[in-house]
């Protein structure tokens, strides 16, 4: 019990508001994920340390819960491919996608988005047929 409350959280025996802020609840999350798969990445433990010190404890755990969703429904996925099927369509990549990018790309474990690339051409829209 971190701020004396009597409630407790079914899971850690703290409050659910100590047990939301908790900074290691990111990397229990990344443990259990990787228990639960059998092809989870092997830097997936680094990943959520990453995130962890990057962001606040709900966006990591956001982030590795999406993480989590993109490798169930992808078993045995590469790198790169994690990384573009994280881009979110638009001109925002998406929090999970630049952290991704941001983590792989430096270590030489997938190649950098091209998102600047992709806002300078401008909107992709199909042509306007109404004009001749």
């Amino acid at each position: 019990m971190a701020c004396g409350q009597v409630r407790k959280h079914a899971g850690n025996g703290r409050c659910a508001r100590c047990w939301q802020r908790d900074p290691l609840r990111p990397i229990r999350q990344a443990e259990r994920l990787a228990q639960h798969r059998d092809a989870a990445p092997e830097w997936l433990a680094a990943f959520a340390v990453f995130v962890t010190d990057r962001h606040n404890v709900e966006r990591a755990c956001q982030q590795l819960c999406a993480l989590g969703r993109l490798l169930e429904g992808n078993p045995g996925i590469g790198n790169q491919a994690l990384l573009e099927s994280a881009r979110r369509p638009g001109r925002s990549m998406g929090t999970l996608a630049r952290s991704l990018e941001d983590f792989l790309a430096p270590q030489g474990l997938a190649f950098p988005l091209d998102q600047e690339a992709r806002l300078a051409a401008g909107p992709s829209r199909p042509p306007d047929r109404r004009h001749p």
